[in-house]
């Protein structure tokens, strides 16, 4: 007895009748693992035979010594800037403050009786 069976109480089909209702089921599968292999031997292949280019010593001292030059200058001009008076920076808030021009309030009057 097969799952159809035990689940439909029918008896399952011989075979699915058509590619589009038995979907990966009608898949060629020898010739899908026959692809699957030659990928992978290519794959394999691609990895052993690649170029083993590492970085020129030359290049690794030359790109060290530019770095270390830029660390130095970089901490320079820290020491510079924490010795130069700076202004003290505003927040947006004091910025905002600053530029505030009140204006007069003008003061409309209902009730002439009160006006003098």
């Amino acid at each position: 007895m097969s799952i159809h069976e035990s689940i439909t109480g029918e008896a399952a089909p011989p075979k699915p009748s058509n590619s589009s209702v038995s979907g990966v089921l009608a898949a060629n599968w020898p010739e899908l693992a026959r692809r699957a292999k030659a990928g992978a031997e290519e794959m394999q292949n691609l990895a052993t035979s690649a170029p083993e280019s590492g970085p020129n010593p030359a290049e690794i001292q030359s790109e060290q010594q530019r770095l270390s030059q830029a660390f130095v200058d970089a901490q320079q001009r820290q020491q510079q800037r924490q010795q130069q008076p700076q202004e003290p920076t505003k927040s947006r808030a004091g910025r905002a403050a600053q530029r505030y021009v009140p204006q007069p309030k003008k003061q409309k009057s209902h009730d002439a009786g009160l006006e003098l």
